[in-house]
This record gives structure tokens, C-alpha cells and sequence, in this order.
């Protein structure tokens, strides 16, 4: 720490609390969201944010939204994604990137299972149908895995968030 007073100090101790007049990041559990005013001071505090906080470019998003399994319809295009899920799309890119082709199928066949009315999917094809930014979230969610099933009562559910153990 660097001290000014009558003369310049510098401490070095890790024993020092620092209390801010403003917080460097606020979370409202009920909405699960966390807010924050710069990403390298809450990195320190948060390991791997930075790496969840990445959003898509546009090239990123476009080349995305050109996959093989994604038929866009409804005028719905690169323009109309949500910075939220331009930060879902930088993860699944991530995702697809490791994913065995092989294991494609098995994919398409999960996300189907759980998103049912919720995503028109065309098995002939191996296609999803998406016309809106809710349909896009749905399969990016299915792209990280983040649909399963209780194990006692067999309950379908949304992972909000996950950490790999």
C-alpha cells in the first residue's frame, strides 16, 4: 500500500482490509445476477469470470448461426441476438469446438428431449428451427448441457448455473 501524509509510505502487509465507498460487484440472489463495475478488479475474487463474461462478436454470432443444425426463420438473424446470448454463444462455441463430431447426434437428441414446444426440431434433417432470441437460449442452453433430470422425483430442470467438479 502506498500511504501519503506528511511523506509518502509504502507498506507492504496482507493484513489490511480495504472497504470501498462503492462496492466492486453487488449480487441480487433473487434474480441471480451479479453486477460489477470492472472485470479485472472482481477476477481476483471471482477465478474464471472473465471467461463466462466474454461475448460473441458479430462474426462469431454469424458463424454460429450458420451451423449446420440451425435453420434461422422469422426474419431472425445476427442482429436480433441478445447480448446475453452473444455471451451463450461464446460458450458454446468453446463447447462445439471440443465436442467429437460423433457426439453431435447425441446432442441434437438431448436438447430435443428437453426442449420439446419449446424448439421445433427436424430429425430428418438434424436441424433446430430458430425464429426468436427465447428458441436461440434454449439450444445454447442445451449446448452446455444444463437440462437434467432428478434423479428421485424425475423432475426436468434448468441448471442456472454450473461448475465442473
Amino acid at each position: 500500500m502506498i500511504a501519503f501524509g506528511e511523506a509518502a509510505e509504502v507498506e507492504d502487509s496482507n493484513t489490511r482490509l480495504v472497504v470501498n465507498t462503492l462496492p466492486d460487484a453487488v449480487y441480487f440472489k433473487d434474480d441471480d445476477t451479479l453486477i460489477f463495475r470492472n472485470l479485472a478488479t472482481i477476477s481476483s475474487i471471482f477465478k474464471g469470470i472473465d471467461t463466462l463474461y466474454k461475448e460473441a462478436t458479430n462474426d462469431e454470432v454469424e458463424a454460429f448461426l450458420d451451423e449446420d443444425f440451425i435453420e434461422l426463420s422469422n426474419d431472425y438473424d445476427m442482429n436480433k441476438v441478445s447480448k446475453p446470448n452473444r455471451k451463450r454463444v461464446a460458450l458454446a462455441m468453446e463447447t462445439l469446438a471440443t465436442l467429437p463430431e460423433a457426439d453431435r447426434d447425441q446432442m441434437y437428441t438431448y436438447i430435443h428431449s428437453y426442449c420439446e414446444g419449446k424448439l421445433e426440431f427436424d430429425a430428418d434433417n438434424s436441424t433446430f428451427e430458430i425464429s426468436s432470441d427465447d428458441e436461440l437460449k434454449y439450444l445454447l442452453y442445451g449446448i452446455e448441457q444444463r437440462f437434467y433430470t432428478t434423479p428421485l422425483g424425475h423432475e426436468k430442470r434448468l441448471a442456472n448455473s454450473v461448475q465442473a467438479m
